[in-house]
């Protein structure tokens, strides 16, 4: 599919349909907070394809690869520079 027409078809913004593109092309998953570009990559991708950045966060948290203090600074610095995350207590890491 050429790039303008899945911008016309999924109806989302160029950085998103890029990122989806270019996941299908290489056989990766996305990370995104926005809910309509997840279910489009995930009609693109398949189900599991598509992630969100609390997601992501969790998920390196388990594997070890941050810790509880780390993901939550992350999520601050994210929600200090503009991220559209949602207000969440200093536990949900936990």
């Amino acid at each position: 599919m050429q790039f303008a027409q899945a911008v016309d078809k999924y109806r989302l913004g160029a950085g998103e349909v890029e990122c989806i593109l270019l996941a299908a092309l290489h056989q990766m998953v996305v990370c995104t907070d926005d809910k309509k570009a997840r279910r489009v990559a995930e009609t693109v991708l398949g189900v599991g394809a598509a992630v969100g950045v609390l997601t992501l966060l969790q998920k390196c948290i388990d594997a070890k690869l941050l810790t509880v203090k780390d993901a939550w600074a992350a999520y601050e610095l994210m929600r200090s520079r503009g991220a559209f995350l949602p207000t969440l207590r200093e536990d949900y890491f936990i």
